[in-house]
């Protein structure tokens, strides 16, 4: 019981993630995630409206207590009756609470939790709190850039040819990833049709080494990738998101 309550509290907190943390610990629709994304809005909302309720006790009565002080001394020829200066310090005094940065920042959780509660409750999807899709925001801009850079000049890609077709025909070193590159799709080199069928780590200049044959007899064209070793130096997108082989 105690490991369930524990792992209920982690599924909160990992609910108040943008997707791209959040996927790394559990899946998006992973069971619970979404009732935890709605009790954790629920927390939300209900601790920046506690906040305000404690807040508003203790600012609001002594400061329109001294502001309406501050009105009867310095204008005395105005005859003002206490009671007034009270209720005209107190539109004073209420104004300048609801801009306090603290009090501004409550408010957007509060309306935050009510959002995160309805998207939880009535399309199942947990949504994170804005401030960390910020830092996602910005690390999703940084990062592929970081990499691009990392991954040093581009180069056109080495064609190598095979071995007759015994294991493969083409033997390609790129500089950069095909991550559009898989079993599912066909390469036309040349007017010539090939199936990329095993990709492996090459030398530094070209570190992605891709396999490829001509596809079997009677396999399905679906898809087409026209290829040409200086597409990697014409490519405006940063391509080296998914690096990871396929098997």
């Amino acid at each position: 019981m105690v490991l369930g309550l524990l792992g209920f509290i982690g599924a909160m907190f990992l609910s108040l993630l943008p997707p791209r943390y959040r996927e790394r610990f559990v899946p998006n629709g992973a069971p619970g995630l979404a009732r935890a994304a709605w009790v954790s809005g629920f927390v939300q909302l209900i601790g920046a409206l506690v906040f305000l309720i404690v807040r508003l006790y203790t600012f609001l009565q002594p400061s329109a207590d001294q502001t309406a002080t501050a009105m009867v001394m310095y204008f005395p020829n105005d005859r003002m009756p206490f009671a007034q200066a009270v209720t005209g310090a107190g539109i004073v005094t209420l104004a300048n609470f609801s801009f306090q940065p603290a009090h501004m920042f409550a408010y957007y959780f509060l309306v935050e939790g009510i959002v995160r509660i309805l998207s939880a409750g009535i399309s199942g999807q947990p949504v994170g709190t804005l401030p960390l899709y910020v830092v996602s925001g910005i690390h999703g801009w940084i990062e592929p850039r970081w990499r691009e850079r990392q991954m040093g000049e581009r180069v056109a890609d080495e064609v190598l040819s095979g071995d007759g077709g015994k294991t493969h025909e083409l033997k390609i070193l790129s500089c950069r990833p095909k991550p559009d590159w898989h079993r599912n799709i066909t390469v036309r080199y040349e007017d010539t049709f090939y199936q990329m069928f095993k990709e492996e780590a090459g030398p530094p200049l070209r570190p992605f080494v891709y396999y490829l044959r001509k596809p079997p007899l009677g396999h399905l064209i679906v898809v087409i990738r026209d290829y040409s070793p200086t597409d990697v130096l014409r490519k405006k997108e940063l391509d080296w998101a998914s690096t990871e082989p396929h098997h």
